[in-house]
């Protein structure tokens, strides 16, 4: 499938800061990079717990967006990248509770940008729009999973949308990255018993 927007590389642990340190295979640094979302030499806060849901609508993970729908049905609202910032963080609080926390990163590849986080998920802006999503472990609460059960902890054989598109699997400097659907992410390790990590989609400001 056709990527949704451009992942945006240099060299370090995952999600954001300007550059950090990129140690190879270092995917716990990694991890805690790709939440943080701040400036080079600014240290990370831990995430904040995902805030209690506010309605029955269960947010899902899209390689376009975000969708939501009644726990075991098929999606009835559909978030996709391109919408105004205040209407996306609206839709989102509606669904988890109230944002957990912003910031922003100037030195982005793709330029500047800002953030709100959920907890453990990170919505990404550029000029008012919203261009992107982040996700780390541990599992936010509820999960956050694909229409597939593709999650924080889902396991290496677990990749694979079951609609002919299968994951691509490569290593980086990052660790072991895959990506599938327009959905990319980081695994454990490069062994058959190996768990997603962490979770992106769209933009992002992730340094290789």
């Amino acid at each position: 499938m056709k990527k949704i927007a451009t992942l945006w590389i240099a060299a370090a642990p995952l999600l954001i800061g300007a550059c950090q340190n990129n140690q190879a295979g270092n995917n716990l640094a990694a991890a805690n990079n790709v939440a943080s979302a701040v400036p080079a030499n600014t240290a990370a806060a831990a995430p904040a717990p995902a805030p209690a849901p506010q309605s029955g609508l269960e947010l899902r993970l899209s390689g376009s967006g975000l969708t939501a729908g009644q726990p075991g049905l098929h999606p009835s609202n559909v978030y996709s990248f391109g919408m105004p910032r205040a209407q996306i963080v609206a839709a989102i609080t509606a669904i988890r509770g109230p944002a957990t926390g912003q910031d922003a990163n100037a030195e982005c590849g793709a330029g500047p940008m800002q953030f709100t986080h959920f907890g453990t998920l990170s919505l990404n802006f550029q000029d008012g729009r919203w261009v992107g999503w982040s996700l780390i472990g541990p599992p936010a609460s509820p999960p956050l999973r694909t229409d597939w059960d593709l999650g924080i902890g889902s396991p290496r054989t677990g990749l694979d949308d079951g609609d002919n598109d299968q994951a691509e699997i490569s290593q980086t400097s990052l660790g072991t990255e895959f990506s599938v659907s327009d959905v990319q992410g980081l695994l454990s390790g490069n062994g058959a018993n190996a768990t997603v990590t962490n979770l992106w989609a769209g933009a992002d400001c992730i340094f290789r």
